[in-house]
């Protein structure tokens, strides 16, 4: 039919494969992350493990759609030039720029799950802002870790590459009313689509997922960390897990009511020393200080530093 002609089929299909490529390479991340992680997250059998990353693709569904939100919309917006290889190209560089920076999450979190024991959320942002040597902590990691940016760097390599390899040929609509017609009801499926994806669920009870939704399909809490990806939990808790500074009382009150350094006047008036010296089996023929007044004929004191000090 004529109507269907101006249906932007291709566009539709590469827009799919390009959004399933993230799904895809979300999948190797969660498998890194677990081996890089596999002593701390204990995964009984394979089957256990395919079921995580069953259920985590709910989650995977939300993070990418916050990413790729944009690049969804100037997909399929109608702006007739969207085939143009211009356009395509400023796509490409949309997307790879905003998923890759997701995707580097994941990543990061494979060697910082160890330090937190929990995916990365944006409290990390509030820790960064006090850390005055970021670099050299990123540079140290990376030198314990090669494999993980070497990882990285060759699965963003293969990502591009698949994505070049379906590419979206030049078209131009011969009737502009179908055209626009086909494109924004495509646009108000997506939406539909793109809010169910969110949220998690297309059900008006249903509340957005969240990060405890993970662990109502694990067997223990660990593994909570598998079905979740770092770029969901991140994204989930912008806003709702900040540390912030409060005053709740003026510091110019504090200053002048609370003194929390005490200073005494530690003077006391001058006093004699005063030694007590208690001796055991002690005769007192033997010291000269209780026989002075005796007179006795070649006496000999066999204590003379006791002596000296009774004469002070």
């Amino acid at each position: 039919m004529k109507l269907f002609k101006e249906f932007r089929k291709q566009e539709v299909l590469v827009l799919l494969y390009r959004i399933f490529l993230a799904y895809f390479f979300y999948q190797i991340a969660r498998f890194l992350f677990w081996y890089f992680n596999k002593d701390l997250i204990k995964i009984d059998s394979v089957s256990d493990y395919f079921s995580l990353s069953f259920h985590g693709i709910a989650f995977d569904t939300t993070a990418i759609l916050y990413v790729n939100a944009l690049f969804i919309l100037l997909s399929i917006i109608p702006v007739i030039i969207n085939t143009k290889k211009s356009y395509q190209t400023f796509l490409f560089w949309l997307y790879f720029i905003t998923n890759g920076i997701a995707y580097a999450m994941n990543f990061g979190d494979m060697v910082y799950f160890r330090f937190s024991q929990m995916r990365l959320t944006s409290a990390v942002l509030q820790v960064a802002q006090h850390e005055s040597n970021i670099f050299k902590v990123f540079t140290t990691s990376v030198a314990q870790n090669p494999f993980v940016l070497i990882g990285f760097v060759g699965l963003m390599i293969l990502w591009i590459f698949l994505y070049k390899k379906v590419k979206v040929q030049e078209n131009k609509p011969e009737k502009l009313l179908p055209y626009f017609v086909w494109s924004v009801i495509t646009l108000c499926i997506t939406a539909v689509l793109a809010v169910g994806g969110i949220r998690g669920d297309f059900k008006h009870s249903t509340r957005p997922i969240n990060l405890v939704d993970a662990n109502r399909f694990v067997k223990i809490p660990a593994q909570g960390n598998v079905v979740l990806n770092s770029t969901f939990s991140f994204f989930r808790t912008l806003n709702t897990n900040n540390f912030k500074e409060v005053h709740f009382v003026d510091e110019k009150f504090i200053e002048q009511n609370i003194h929390p350094y005490k200073e005494y006047n530690r003077e006391v008036a001058e006093k004699p020393n005063i030694v007590i010296f208690i001796v055991e089996s002690f005769g007192r023929e033997y010291s000269g200080a209780f026989n002075k007044d005796k007179n006795i004929k070649d006496y000999v004191s066999y204590t003379p530093f006791i002596d000296s000090l009774a004469g002070q």
